[in-house]
Order: structure tokens, then C-alpha cells, then sequence
């Protein structure tokens, strides 16, 4: 294990005694708890601040950077909770774009707070007009990619969006075994599933079907969404039907550390207990247990369609 303060590795000189990783592969930012033997009071001659970078190591796995969000010192320990996500990106603002293309507004607001950025099978949608009504530049950026059908992730300091229904469509990379004493937990919600989504926004009207379930469940969204023309409102209408179905089918299982399951992964899994639930899965969260040397995955499966 290797953790760096500053761009400085500091393992040698201070004792991890926890150290748990959370990695999402959408809505929200990556986390780390970190917790150190501080008996010496080292940590506060280095006078660790919120936004400060940090990062750590284990094996082929990294955090990326991270940066500071709280800090708790304590008699003979220091805590540090960590996330991927900036914290100007915290600040809520109020804009207004025009004419502009969807993967140019993710590159202005990732340079606006020092960012990279990378795109994956999104398709470079127009916008005639968008406006952002005081909220963080990250949460309104997710809202408008949901809308889309695609994900951000941030990582590394980067801004990832990327088409969800692609990513979920391709090969496992790899497949995992659930024995008899796996601790698993699945569940199936589908009943309650929309079987379509309904935006209306002044004269403009957006109905998306799904290729099955309940025609008669439609979901409205409670809260009016602009849409500049018919086309649009249908666009739209889809990516929402898919938030509010995709989560239907999943679970979670533990198992000994496994960090090379990322968030964002698509695996098979075979669980002997569950056969009727193995098969393909995209990992929606993980939590990485470096101390206890345990791995927590959370999954859904993969929305057909749309």
C-alpha cells in the first residue's frame, strides 16, 4: 500500500490502520476514509487542509487524485475523508449556453474548474438554448447526462462521460464465482418498472415506449424539463425512462479484496446457491476494504432496449 499527501509518498512515515475506497460508475464522486496511528501528532506539523491532493496505492489499483473534504483529528489519530471531485465543483452557479454542442459544454465546465475530460460512444448533441439555475456545475452536467442516457464519472482529476446503454452492451472481461458460503444479496423490482416516460414542456411533447413492461405505468417527471423541440422532448424522455428503470434487477456480494473490479465494469457471475442469477452485470459501486482485505460489489443488470 502506498498513500501520497501533496505528491509526496507518506507511508513510511505515518501507520495506516484504515482505509476504505468507495468507486461509483455514475451520480455520484469517488470517496476514501483514510485513518492514521497519529500518536506522535506528525499530521499536524504538515497542516492538512480541505482541497489538499491526496491518493493512494495498492498493487495495479489507484485512486487517481483525490481531494480533501474533512479532516478529523483525534487523540493519537487523524482521519481524512477524501473525494474525486473537486471542491469548487461544490459552488452553485447560474448560466445560461446557446447554440452549443453537448461535449463542449462538458469541456467548458471541466476547464472551469482545472479539468480533463473524456467522452465514450456519446453522441455530440445541439442545444439551442441551456440554462443551469444555481446548482454545482457536476450536478447539473449529471442531470443533462441522464437525460442523454450517459454517465459521468470523475477520475483522476478527469470528467468521464460515456453512453450507458454501450457500455453495458459489451463482452464481460472477466467472470467471478459466488461458492455456498458467499455473502450475496439480489433483489427484482421489475414489477413496479415504467413501461414508458412522458415529457411535456410548453408546446413541445416527448412520449419514449419501452420495448416491454406496462404501457399503462408512464412516468412523468414532477418537475418541468425545457425541451426546444418535439425531437428533443422524445431524446429525453428515453434517457429518463431508463434512470428510473435501470435499477430493477441488481444485488450486491461480498468477497475477499478484489480491486480490479472497477465501478463501471461489466463481468459474469455464477453464484452456486443463486444459478438462476448468474450471467452478465454492471457494476454500479464498489467498496474496497484495504485493511480488512475485503471487497464489497454492487450490480445491476443490463437495461435492453434502451
Amino acid at each position: 500500500m502506498k498513500f501520497f499527501y501533496k505528491g509526496a509518498d507518506i507511508t513510511k512515515q505515518t501507520f495506516l490502520n484504515r482505509c476504505e475506497v468507495e468507486t461509483f460508475a455514475e451520480k455520484h464522486a469517488d470517496t476514501m476514509l483514510a485513518r492514521f496511528d497519529d500518536s506522535a501528532g506528525l499530521w499536524d506539523s504538515w497542516s492538512p487542509a480541505q482541497g489538499d491532493e491526496v491518493r493512494f496505492e495498492f498493487d495495479n489499483f489507484e485512486t487517481g487524485a483525490m481531494f480533501v473534504k474533512e479532516i478529523k483529528p483525534e487523540n493519537g489519530l487523524m482521519t481524512i475523508f477524501a473525494s474525486s471531485m473537486p471542491l469548487s465543483c461544490y459552488t452553485r452557479n447560474t448560466r445560461t449556453w446557446e447554440d452549443i454542442r453537448f461535449l463542449r459544454l462538458c469541456q467548458d465546465i471541466a476547464e472551469a474548474h482545472g479539468m480533463g475530460f473524456q467522452s465514450y460512444d456519446v453522441t455530440d448533441q445541439l442545444y439551442r438554448y441551456i440554462q443551469q439555475d444555481t446548482t454545482g456545475d457536476l450536478e447539473f452536467l449529471n442531470r443533462r447526462c441522464q437525460l442523454e442516457g450517459c454517465a459521468l464519472v470523475v477520475f483522476d482529476n478527469t470528467i468521464i462521460v460515456y453512453n450507458e446503454a454501450a457500455r453495458e452492451g459489451s463482452e464481460p472481461t472477466e467472470k467471478l464465482k459466488l461458492g455456498k458460503d458467499a455473502v450475496f444479496r439480489y433483489y427484482d423490482r421489475s414489477a413496479g418498472a415504467f413501461g414508458a416516460a412522458e415529457i411535456i414542456s410548453g408546446s413541445y411533447h416527448g412520449l419514449f415506449n419501452a420495448p416491454s413492461g406496462d404501457k399503462s405505468r408512464v412516468f412523468r417527471p414532477s418537475k418541468e424539463i425545457n425541451c426546444m423541440d418535439n425531437t428533443e422532448a422524445l431524446r429525453f424522455s428515453c434517457g429518463l425512462l431508463r434512470q428510473v428503470n435501470k435499477d430493477t434487477v441488481g444485488g450486491s456480494f461480498r468477497r475477499k479484496l478484489t480491486p480490479e473490479v472497477a465501478a463501471g465494469s461489466v463481468i459474469e457471475i455464477e453464484t452456486e446457491k443463486a444459478k438462476s442469477w448468474g450471467g452478465k452485470i454492471f457494476v454500479t459501486k464498489t467498496r474496497h476494504d484495504f485493511v480488512k482485505n475485503e471487497s464489497k460489489i454492487y450490480f445491476r443488470k443490463p437495461l435492453e432496449g434502451y
